[in-house]
């Protein structure tokens, strides 16, 4: 079965299970059960979640060194 749908499958039928979780604790919980499975795609290219959460460590690291904090606003484009 597909990730994705299980994902939706188990939100529709229990809500309550990201009620206290936020976006990117789920995004590490998917890299740590299923690293290898694709994470997103285009036409040009693939990344798995594996790679999805190392760009996601440089971003991080980036905001970090640039003085942003926890609770701060950012722009994402």
């Amino acid at each position: 079965m597909d990730c994705k749908i299980s994902i939706i499958r188990a939100i529709a039928l229990q809500p309550e299970l990201i009620r206290n979780e936020c976006l990117a604790d789920m995004l590490e919980a998917t890299i740590q059960a299923h690293p290898q499975n694709i994470a997103l795609s285009s036409d040009h290219q693939q990344l798995s979640y594996a790679e999805l959460g190392q760009r996601a460590d440089l971003v991080a690291s980036h905001l970090i060194q640039a003085g942003v904090k926890p609770g701060d606003i950012i722009g994402l484009w």
